[in-house]
């Protein structure tokens, strides 16, 4: 019995046929191992039945089996258990696929409050170019022994490490199962709140030609989401009145979306091939859009454009200075592109909350510094921010160098009340590293802003989550603790 009513299985497990094998003569396969162990804690999180299937009999005599497909389709997560031969299998490359494809089409999409329904579990110290494209960008599970460089191998389902890294899956999992199950539980109210949307609009432009089924499907879970999608500009075809139409609705829209690859897309006139509704209407955006969001899928490289003068703007586009707020440019998984325009969308509405609540002179400003592996542990602490009235903002996601970087980073700081950077995931050098330079930075410029270490799991040592006492630390390893944020907003006087 599932979990979740709507789904045959709550998690399916896609692995390469090589790692269940045992190293030794009568255990058990590692895969087989994990799964067993996976159920038992989800059992006993979630207090009832959690379906976790895996093909144990690897009825995989032709390609592409049927049973394996009616499996991934029924299935409400997936965990992808990737190792080298994991990476050179069609067949589990196909599991991916057919998953991602599937959960695009449906209400929830790929994305659930910022989670991703795909769960990368890495059995080796595989680095992140190599993953698949369903997993770029998205926070994996390390059940491997390997420090640094060292390639390792897979964790020992007896160990500690291994009981460590579980529990951080089955945490994750929990969040996500529970989510989907509360919009199974209320679908009417779930559809009258998207049919309620914002009055946020998002302007799809006209695409590369492989990325248009992208766009469909984008514009569809947008749509689902509750935000209002204008695109189909052509009509009209003609340069002329093509400019006026896009320029009056780039001038309206929130926020304007491009998807572009090696191909220029669809000419304007199919005399002018170097003329394109690709090219024209990023050129528009550049002068009439609020803001522009350029998408690439992470394989794509300048050098491979083949039409020159498309690589040439393509190329000053990269390299030209840019406030991200205006143009952000960036390069990710196919299914990850919806996650990217979501958290466009989130940083533009923060900006817009922010900008009123300073011309109205309430509430605060809370400056939040993260590595992009804890954007999921930030969650909670967003949200405890909006009730108390604080706006978060964060420096966007974009492949920004470190002089642009750097620049936002100083910004974000004179305009805040609260610096508050979370060690989660990261190592402790990199939170010293930024909690450094934003004490230079505000003893230079002689800021009133005060600095806080948001401490989110995995557990720590003591000594790990011990800094000056001029910090103030909120410990929330374990839970989300409103009370160690509490005081502290009370004294900085920004609720």
């Amino acid at each position: 019995m599932t979990y979740l009513k709507s789904f045959d299985h709550d998690v399916f497990i896609s692995y390469a046929h090589v790692d269940n094998l045992p190293n030794r003569e009568g255990e058990k396969g590692w895969v087989e191992q994990f799964a067993k162990q996976l159920s038992t804690r989800l059992l006993k999180r979630f207090g009832e039945s959690v379906e976790v299937w895996h093909d144990p009999q690897l009825r995989r005599s032709q390609l592409f089996d049927t049973v394996i497909e009616k499996a991934v389709h029924s299935a409400g997560v997936i965990v992808a258990l990737i190792s080298n031969r994991y990476l050179r299998s069609d067949y589990c490359q196909q599991e991916l696929r057919w998953f991602c494809d599937k959960v695009e089409q449906e209400p929830g999409g790929l994305v659930v409050d910022d989670y991703v329904r795909v769960f990368p579990v890495l059995l080796y110290n595989i680095l992140p170019d190599s993953w698949p494209d369903a997993c770029q960008g998205v926070s994996a599970f390390p059940f491997y022994d390997a420090s640094g460089t060292e390639f390792g191998e897979p964790l020992e389902p007896d160990s500690k490490a291994f009981g460590r890294q579980l529990r951080r899956l089955v945490d994750e999992l929990y969040e996500v199962l529970t989510r989907l199950g509360q919009r199974e539980a209320e679908p009417e109210s779930a559809d009258a709140e998207a049919s309620q949307a914002s009055d946020f609009t998002i302007f799809m432009a006209s695409p590369s030609d492989d990325l248009r089924p992208i766009r469909r499907q984008l514009t569809a879970t947008l749509e689902q989401q509750g935000v209002t999608v204008v695109g189909n500009i052509p009509p009209p075809y003609d340069a002329a009145s093509h400019a006026e139409a896009v320029t009056q609705v780039m001038q309206q829209a929130d926020l304007c979306v491009h998807l572009m690859s090696t191909s220029p897309g669809e000419p304007l006139d199919p005399d002018i091939p170097n003329q394109t509704f690709l090219l024209e209407q990023t050129r528009l955006g550049l002068e009439h859009a609020r803001s522009q969001l350029i998408l690439a899928p992470s394989e794509f490289s300048i050098d491979d454009i083949e039409d020159a003068s498309f690589a040439a703007f393509v190329r000053q586009l990269a390299e030209t200075p840019r406030d991200a707020d205006r143009l952000e440019l960036v390069r990710t998984g196919r299914h990850q592109m919806i996650h990217e325009i979501l958290q466009k969308k989130t940083r533009l509405e923060e900006l817009s909350a922010q900008q009123r609540m300073m011309s109205t002179g309430t509430g605060g400003v809370a400056f939040i510094d993260l590595h992009m592996n804890d954007v999921v542990n930030a969650t909670e602490l967003v949200s405890y921010l909006g009730q108390k009235h604080v706006v978060p903002m964060m420096i966007p996601s974009a492949d920004l160098t470190p002089a642009v970087g750097m620049s936002l980073f100083e910004e974000n700081l004179k305009k805040a009340q609260l610096f508050i950077i979370v060690f989660g995931a990261v190592a402790r050098n990199w939170v010293e590293h930024r909690l450094n330079e934003a004490f230079k930075l505000i003893l230079s410029h002689q800021l009133s802003t005060q600095i806080g270490v948001y401490v989110a799991p995995p557990r720590k040592s003591p000594a790990e989550v011990k800094f000056p006492v001029f910090f103030h630390v909120m410990v929330n390893m374990d839970r989300f603790d409103a009370s160690t944020l509490e005081r502290w907003l009370q004294q900085a006087n920004v609720e």
